[in-house]
């Protein structure tokens, strides 16, 4: 598998799925996709994992800037 983003991940595999299998719920997936975050799926070692991309340093926390 490619990394894809966690949209088209979802896109493909539904939100409820894409969370089980990342541990997360349903919810959180919803707001990283809305919320636009960088985040990357991809299989190691057989398990699905994700990896978000953020600048260094960043500015903000939560969505609020400092």
């Amino acid at each position: 598998m490619k990394k894809m983003t966690l949209a088209e991940y979802a896109a493909l595999n539904g939100q409820a799925k894409t969370a089980q299998m990342l541990n997360l719920s349903q919810g959180a997936i919803s707001k990283a996709i809305n919320a636009n975050r960088k985040i990357v799926v991809f299989k190691k070692g057989g398990r699905l994992q994700a990896e978000e991309t953020r600048p260094f340093p960043c500015q903000t926390i939560l969505g609020n800037k400092k």
